[in-house]
């Protein structure tokens, strides 16, 4: 009788540890299959996101952060905070947090989309997706507000198109390459030339950090430091 019932409970076990394989196993396909497919419209991605329970989801001055438990930090959440103060308090209203969306998305996968990318706003659904290197020691703290500041800009952008547009006739994107002043290749890194979008969004995130010495074209610090309404010395933000 022992024996029957020690048989019985050994197949109950081996029965409940192959259903949770056999979950984990369902969860992390569909993990990919969201990830790696279905980002594009991204709003399922959120959605998927903000119902898993290793996700959770924080809302401050009306942004939005999920992100995967255990996983980002307390610090981090800080940067975040931080950032949406300054976005909220000391930039231009028409481009503040209220009247543009903040939807921040930290996913625990690694292969979102282009591998050298930290980043990338989604113009769907007007939201920030950012990879595992934002959180997991990868990058410091600087790295991840400037990273926050370049994707929100991209947002503004997909808010309002003129937005951009005004940037790329001040710039001189508009002109044939031969037209072009020596000022125009005056960038904080290569990645500017990569497209108006990009120089606009990088040009924007290096002067948030204090300590940065900025080598951008005159034109374009005139843009970046339009973006605000107060100085640089009082939305500049130092991190750890």
């Amino acid at each position: 009788m022992n024996a029957k019932r020690k048989l019985r409970r050994s197949l109950n076990i081996r029965r409940s540890n192959l259903i949770s394989n056999i979950f984990l196993f369902l969860s992390i396909t569909f993990d990919i299959l969201v990830f790696a497919l279905i980002l594009p419209d991204s709003r399922v991605a959120s959605w998927y996101m903000k119902i898993l329970p290793s996700y959770n989801t924080v809302q401050y001055r009306g942004a939005t952060i999920t992100y995967p438990k255990d996983m980002f930090s307390k610090e981090k959440l800080k940067v975040f905070y931080t950032v949406v103060d300054s976005l909220t308090d000391d930039v231009n209203p028409e481009y503040s947090i209220g009247n543009v969306p903040m939807n921040v998305y930290v996913n625990r996968m690694t292969s979102l989309f282009e591998s050298h990318l930290a980043g990338k706003a989604v113009s769907t659904s007007k939201s920030i997706f950012l990879k595992p290197c934002t959180y997991n020691g990868e990058l410091n703290d600087g790295d991840l507000a400037m990273i926050l500041i370049h994707e929100y800009v991209h947002i503004v952008q997909y808010t309002s198109p003129s937005f951009l547009r005004n940037y790329e006739d001040k710039i001189g994107w508009n002109k044939p390459e031969s037209e072009r002043s020596e000022n125009f290749f005056s960038v904080m890194s290569n990645y500017s030339f990569k497209s108006s979008s990009e120089d606009m969004s990088d040009s924007y995130m290096f002067p948030y950090l204090c300590g940065n010495t900025l080598f951008l074209s005159p034109e374009r610090l005139e843009e970046a430091l339009g973006f605000w309404n107060v100085p640089r010395e009082e939305f500049c933000r130092n991190f750890n």
